[in-house]
Formats: structure tokens, sequence, C-alpha cells
């Protein structure tokens, strides 16, 4: 998991392999832009008027989002969110009336990040398109939205656990977990039925770590799972679909009356359109 792999072509055999893996790739992105980014985020949780950037309740696509437990859920990470939607974001906070002006240089940031990361994905989504011919990945992929994710985890001290990030598949298409302040993400290996962690050699110099989601396995022949009640979930068939999705999680590592402070992390989501 060490080795950095940079030519989509072995990028794209790599994940359609055997069983679901993430792949390191070189970061397109400076450690600067993730500090840049992070300072943002910071700036519009200290917003006098915060509640003006919680745009968006219920999808939670775009603007400040704060996750908490519910009696219907438990096991919810606790966490500030920020969401950057690349083709919804200008129009949701037309609608609300927000004014962008005073985050301006964020904003737009958010949004250079998002163009690099597509501009680095999508010769690996060409190569799928050449190797699973059929798909039209690529054709998809271009019509699709995506969007940034910053994250503030509570710290685990007042989570009283280690973890922060429950055991979970991504909905992308495909994902760029792009920078973290502590990295200790984690991923499940079929093959061995063992979580192993992903080892950055140089913490300022983090490669991308890139894997699918569940729209690859969807696109690909996957089968949602289905609930009690007869519905289907938003859950793959594990093993259904051609190109399968990696489940991972985040657990923090040392004394836990150490860990007082919040990770910080940043996404990359690259989505395709919904398949029903």
């Amino acid at each position: 998991m060490t080795e950095l792999v940079s030519d989509p072509r072995m990028v794209a055999e790599l994940v359609r392999g055997p069983y679901p893996r993430p792949i390191l790739m070189p970061n397109p992105f400076s450690p600067e832009i993730f500090h840049t980014l992070i300072a943002g985020f910071e700036e519009v949780l200290a917003d006098t008027q915060r509640e003006q950037w919680m745009l968006d309740p219920k999808t939670h696509n775009n603007g400040l989002i704060r996750r908490d437990p519910t009696k219907e859920d438990p096991y919810i990470d606790p966490k500030w969110m920020w969401h950057y939607s690349l083709h919804e974001f200008w129009n949701v906070a037309h609608k609300a009336g927000l004014d962008t002006s005073r985050h301006a240089c964020f904003l737009q940031l958010c949004h250079e990040t998002i163009l690099t990361g597509i501009k680095t994905v999508l010769p690996i989504i060409h190569e799928l398109d050449t190797q699973l011919s059929g798909y039209a990945f690529e054709r998809n992929f271009l019509a699709a939205d995506c969007f940034l994710r910053l994250i503030k985890d509570d710290p685990p001290l007042i989570l009283g656990r280690h973890e922060v990030a429950t055991p979970h598949e991504d909905f992308s298409f495909c994902t760029f977990h792009w920078y973290e302040t502590r990295p200790h993400l984690l991923w499940f290996n079929e093959q061995t039925e063992a979580w192993v962690p992903v080892d950055f050699d140089d913490m300022r110099n983090q490669p991308v770590v890139f894997f699918l989601g569940r729209k690859a396995a969807l696109m690909t022949g996957g089968k949602r799972e289905i609930e009690p009640d007869g519905t289907q979930s938003k859950r793959v068939v594990r093993s259904s679909g051609i190109l399968r999705p990696v489940n991972h999680r985040v657990i923090e590592v040392g004394p836990l009356e150490e860990l007082t402070t919040s990770r910080y992390a940043a996404v990359l989501f690259f989505h395709t359109p919904l398949v029903p």
C-alpha cells in the first residue's frame, strides 16, 4: 500500500481487480491548499451568522452541516462538515440570499480544488471505459456533479471512543481522500477479512487515496440490499457488480486522554447520475 501509482491505466486495472482496494496516487494538491481551506472552514464556523451557511438541511449537499447521533441512528459520527457542490452551490446560495462576498476567497478555492480533482480523475475514468466498454463511464462522469467535503471531527476524548468514522462505503462513483491532519484511515481487505491501515511515509506530502464507491457497483451490475420492510436500501450487496466499493473507517491512535483536538480531513466525491 505504500507504493504510489501514477499511470491511469494501472489505476484502472487495480480498481477493477479481484477485490476492492484503495490506490495511493501522487497528490495534485499542495498541503498549503488544505490548510487554507481548513482556515476558511473555521472562518465560516466562527461567522456570527453561521446559521445562514447551513444551506441544505435536507439533502446535505451544500453549505455547513452539523451531524450528531439520533435516537434512530445512535452510531452517527458527530462532526462539522462543509460541502461545496460544483454545479449546485451557487444556485442554492443565491436562492437563500446568502452574502457570499464575506468568504469569497474560500469559496473560489473550493471551486478550483474540485476542478483540479476532476482533471486528475478523468484519465482514470477514460481508462475504465477502455477496459470495460459499454458502461459509458466517461460520458456519465462528465455529466456528474462533484463536491468537496471538509471535515472537523469531534475530538475522541469528547466522543469517549477512538473511532471517529464508522465502517461505510461511499455513495459516490469514486472518491479522493486527499488530506487529513491525523491519518488513520483503514480499509477492509475482503481477501484477509482484516482492517488494513493506509500508512503515509510523509505526513506533509500525503498521497491521495483513490477508491470506488457504491455507484460504481450499481453501474456495473451491482444489486442493492433489501430492507426488512422490503424496500431497497442504499447499501450494495457485497461482491455484486464488476466494480466494487471499498469499505473504510477512521480509528484514531493513541491514549484517549491525549486526543483532545479535532481531526480535519478533506475529501472529494465524484458522482455520476443515480442508477435506479
